[in-house]
């Protein structure tokens, strides 16, 4: 059996993240999988690119089956819940999460960190609630073997009310609704890393590390070196370059040649952010 797999949804209007996700997490886990569900038809730039990354391991785009407004975000972000693949009980683990996070290596590894966790809840999932909500974070962690079987009539119902078009509220409401359900909600003890850099964090712009949410700010500290060593490769050089050829929109969401994609832009605000604060450390 295969040991992990990371699996997120996108529509055509992020494709440009996707391949900077798969780079990421094939280079942190070469042995690992990626599956992405995309809704849309890829732009050329990214097929390329895509096409790029065929030496660095396996990865899949297949074709979201389910029609969905593009201004319905949440009901898209829930599929990547409700969507099962086959494939998925090839391997022993699946990681997912955000298609805006660029996984990188750590010491302790994500498996090893979640698998830990299942243990110690006796659950087979790994998460945690939010802290003063009913929501659990959209980074999730499943044993396979245990964990689809008993949900998967839960994930088609609600794959049926989105189909229908009756779903409202937020994807981690949804999620929680689920577990609590089905196995029950993990225990306060839990952490989440983010195992990597969370691009979402440069969504208003240019952004210092100082000035960031707490888990926002702690989770880059960490991750900054790893991140900032990838970004160099000459592959994910040569894929920004690429990407950035791609017309980006304004904030009304009206194609603008003059600017990048949404995912290049916040990529090189975090190398600037991770670079000046490898600048403010003081020397050993």
């Amino acid at each position: 059996m295969k040991n992990l797999c990371f699996s997120t949804v996108v529509n055509e209007a992020y494709q440009e993240y996707i391949p900077l996700f798969v780079l990421y997490a094939l280079r942190a886990y070469p042995q690992s999988e990626v599956l992405i569900h995309f809704q849309g038809s890829l732009h050329p730039i990214v097929s390329e690119c895509l096409e790029s990354l065929e030496s660095e391991g396996r990865f899949h785009i297949e074709p979201i089956l389910v029609e969905i407004p593009p201004e319905n975000v949440q009901a898209l972000k829930a599929l990547r819940y409700l969507i099962y693949a086959d494939s998925f009980a090839d391997f022993e683990y699946v990681y997912i999460g955000d298609i805006d996070l660029v996984i990188v290596a750590e010491e302790v590894d994500l498996v090893s960190h979640h698998a830990a966790q299942c243990a110690a809840s006796g659950l087979p999932y790994s998460n945690r609630v939010r802290t003063g909500t009913k929501r659990l974070t959209g980074l999730h962690f499943v044993r396979s073997k245990d964990y689809f079987a008993p949900l998967r009539p839960l994930m088609k119902k609600n794959l049926d009310r989105i189909v229908r078009n009756e779903f409202e509220g937020s994807n981690e409401e949804l999620l929680y609704e689920m577990m609590r359900d089905c196995f029950g909600l993990p225990p306060r003890s839990n952490k989440r890393p983010h195992h990597g850099i969370h691009l979402r964090a440069w969504k208003a712009g240019p952004t210092r590390i100082s000035d960031m949410e707490p888990d926002l700010q702690s989770s880059t500290r960490k991750y900054a070196e790893a991140f900032l060593t990838a970004a160099r490769d000459p592959l994910c050089q040569q894929i920004l370059q690429r990407l950035g050829e791609i017309p980006g929109r304004n904030g009304g969401g009206e194609i603008d040649a003059a600017k990048p994609p949404i995912a290049v832009e916040q990529f090189r605000h975090a190398v600037l952010a991770c670079e000046e604060l490898k600048t403010d450390r003081p020397d050993p």
